[in-house]
């Protein structure tokens, strides 16, 4: 059985008007993907469809957490990942992508199938940095790494003030 499949909306048979889809995204569902960031994680995708006439318009509101591993420590933590996403599908001639947010669906398509599009959702919503809160990595990884340091913090020094820079500061200054 393909586990993806599970994430396909048939929209042949449904009225003009909204409706509504939940989904689970978790450890399963990432396995799917060879190049995933994301090993271990619970993810709800709640999706609202406006199916028009014309056009089906996707809101994906996804809320959950997934593991990771501190950039700054190395230990394991839990960090929360929340996204709102919008797909456009509109029908054409032949299948295709106008852009990111836009699926074209050829006039033989009766469902959309939207794994790829949770994958790339989760993967945007991920934070740059996977850091503990304040204070939270493990205080003995933090002294080594400061022990064996390659570099040395640098003392605040103002650096020398350039007259042509003082002079255009002077001017923003009189204005404000």
């Amino acid at each position: 059985m393909d586990v993806l499949k599970a994430y396909t909306i048939p929209f042949a048979g449904l009225k003009a008007g909204m409706h509504h889809f939940d989904f689970e995204l978790d450890p399963t569902f990432f396995e799917q993907f060879a190049a995933s960031e994301i090993q271990e994680a619970t993810v709800q995708v709640t999706t609202e469809l406006d199916r028009r006439e014309n056009m089906l318009v996707f809101q994906h509101a996804l809320r959950g957490s997934f593991a990771a591993v501190c950039d700054r420590c190395g230990e394991a933590l839990t960090l929360p990942l929340e996204g709102d996403f919008e797909l456009v599908v509109k029908f054409g001639p032949e299948r295709g992508h106008s852009d990111e947010e836009i699926l074209i669906l050829g006039p033989s398509d009766y469902e959309v199938e939207l794994a790829q599009y949770f994958y790339e959702y989760a993967h945007l919503a991920l934070p740059s940095r996977s850091v503990h809160p304040e204070d939270g990595c493990d205080p003995k990884m933090l002294d080594l790494l400061d022990e064996h340091a390659l570099w040395e913090p640098e003392e605040s020094e103002e650096a020398p003030s350039d007259p042509r820079w003082d002079a255009l500061k002077k001017l923003k200054d009189e204005d404000e």
